[in-house]
């Protein structure tokens, strides 16, 4: 078994943001990128009886055997390299893989059960990731390497150190997932599930779909709770009667989004926050008049936050 293809695509993507990678149009000089990257992608399983030399056109996972002896793996010149790159498993019991670049330099010892996976930029062969072969963990401390890849890429949220890759995504889609009813109460209420996280400083394009009943007696009302506060809000709200619009009307209020006592089944809200001061943006919903009968939002109804420039 090897490292999980969640692991190797992770990594390919680490490698893409902090090493850069050429176009595919590059200079025949650079060797052919495009097959460096794709051609190849098979394994190769194989017991060694002596040292590996690797070549641009081998496979690219590399599953071998070291036969209870150390075994170098040297890997291809630089010259013809540009975008190469394997992952070398030690499958066997004893001894070691010794990972070696052109200049006969040590680039990293797999020891058995282990695997690791090596780039190469044009320059320079280097070491992306290393983990066990069961492929239980994506990453952890042996997993993408803080001295070889330190980038943290400004204003998309991904960081990339010693334990691993992080995305830490500002806002996303959210659902309705267990129905809001209101009878007699005008109080706003959380709509569960429909919440996401927000950062201070940052600005947020939001578009919200919700399916509802209420009558010309409780009607509906709307809100944005949880722990966020915003600079500014802006937003348009469309609600429907069946395929009757009522009157449509413009926010710019981060507490009472929405009002009215009348039928409403669908509603549409579309707006921009400028966020001042980070924390959860909860989506709330109540009637509009207290009565006895029932206003409610489905399940289904949807949020979408997407960060703006």
């Amino acid at each position: 078994m090897g490292p999980k293809p969640s692991t190797i695509l992770a990594v390919l993507f680490a490698w893409v943001l902090a090493l850069g990678v050429a176009p595919l149009s590059h200079a025949a000089t650079d060797y052919d990128n495009k097959a460096n990257r794709v051609v190849g992608l098979g394994t190769n399983t194989e017991t060694l009886a002596a040292a590996k030399t690797l070549v641009s056109t081998d496979y690219k996972f590399q599953r071998l055997n070291p036969d209870s002896s150390n075994r170098n793996v040297d890997l291809p010149a630089l010259a013809n390299s540009m975008g190469l790159w394997f992952v070398i498993t030690n499958t066997g019991s004893a001894g070691n893989l010794v990972v070696r670049d052109p200049a006969a330099s040590t680039i990293v010892t797999v020891t058995p059960g282990n695997w690791a996976m090596v780039t190469c930029n044009a320059t320079t062969w280097t070491l992306v990731a290393a983990g066990p072969a069961s492929g239980t963990s994506d990453f952890g401390a042996a997993g993408i390497r803080a001295d070889t890849i330190t980038e943290s890429t400004s204003g998309s949220n991904v960081t990339i150190g010693a334990t691993g890759i992080h995305a830490d995504l500002p806002a996303g889609r959210s659902s309705c997932t267990t129905a809001l009813t209101a009878t007699t109460n005008v109080t706003l209420a959380n709509i569960t599930g429909m919440s996401t996280t927000v950062d201070a400083g940052d600005r947020y394009a939001f578009r919200i779909r919700l399916y509802t009943t209420s009558t010309a007696n409780g009607g509906l009302k709307l809100g944005f709770g949880g722990t966020a506060t915003a600079t500014s809000i802006i937003a348009n709200i469309k609600t429907y009667n069946a395929a009757t619009l009522n009157t449509p009307a413009q926010v710019t209020s981060l507490g009472a989004l929405y009002g009215a006592t009348v039928v409403t089944d669908f509603v549409e809200i579309d707006g921009t926050i400028v966020v001042n001061g980070a924390g959860t943006i909860t989506l709330q919903a109540a009637q509009n008049a207290s009565h006895a009968d029932t206003t409610t939002v489905k399940v289904g109804s949807s949020m979408h936050f997407e960060l703006m420039p």
